[in-house]
């Protein structure tokens, strides 16, 4: 059973009825108090964030934390929290006065949905305040759908680094295979150029070969005329660059 509900609402009573009439009547007075108390410290909580949030706007960046710690003996961190329950609850700081300070810290949270807040302060000025109860599971549903979305998020940052890295590898590796493809084409153009190239000398070489065989006899036993146009064929087949050659060999004596 609860003793104290701090939005105000009677919605879960305690049993006085198996206690003494007097101390009944004592504990509702003390009860009271501390609601009264309760409230104080909730809108002190709020007006000590709004001054604080003025006071930050003086001090150049930096300066602020010295001067809470040394003026205010608060470390940064409550200095958050307080400016943060002014920003959330600005304006409304009478509203919420009889919620408590942690309820406060809580729904002023940046995790918090600013919704659960509007729906907090909504309810109590229609005069139908949600529980501390109701309150405390709407703030855990926000924060297990909050895991659950970071969890989802992990999970699809981590599928994307592996597709990227399974992307990466898979263009690496056609890289590589493009890459041995070039090299085995210019081995195999050069192979073929230096096929060709040696053919081509093989076939100047036996055509000079000829040639001079044709020029030696002619020298030495008179060309004929089929001797001649074997040579004027092998002139026409692209001997020419072996023509310096045979001149050389026109020259030297018959062997």
């Amino acid at each position: 059973m609860t003793l104290i509900d701090q939005t105000g609402a009677n919605v879960v009573a305690f049993a006085y009825g198996s206690l003494d009439a007097a101390v009944a009547a004592d504990l509702k007075k003390k009860a009271e108090r501390i609601r009264k108390r309760t409230s104080r410290i909730t809108q002190a909580i709020i007006e000590t964030g709004q001054d604080l949030i003025a006071a930050k706007e003086r001090l150049d960046h930096g300066q602020f934390t010295a001067w809470t710690e040394a003026e205010l003996g608060i470390p940064a961190r409550t200095a958050q929290q307080y400016m943060a329950a002014a920003n959330r609850f600005a304006g409304k700081g009478a509203t919420v006065a009889g919620l408590a300070p942690t309820t406060i810290y809580k729904l002023a949270r940046k995790s918090t949905p600013p919704e659960i807040a509007a729906e907090v302060v909504q309810r109590i000025e229609a005069g139908d305040p949600l529980t501390p109860a109701q309150i405390e599971a709407r703030l855990d549903a926000a924060e297990l759908a909050a895991d659950r979305q970071r969890h989802e998020r992990a999970r699809i940052e981590k599928a994307q680094r592996r597709s990227r890295i399974a992307n990466h590898k898979k263009d690496k590796a056609q890289r590589e295979a493009a890459a041995a493809k070039a090299a085995e084409r210019e081995r195999e153009r050069i192979q073929r150029e230096n096929r060709e190239q040696q053919e081509r000398a093989d076939r100047m070489k036996a055509l000079t070969a000829e040639a001079t065989d044709l020029l030696r006899h002619g020298l030495r036993d008179g060309m004929t005329a089929e001797s001649v146009a074997r040579l004027v064929d092998i002139m026409d087949d692209d001997a020419s660059p072996y023509l310096s050659d045979l001149l050389r060999v026109i020259r030297e004596p018959a062997r």
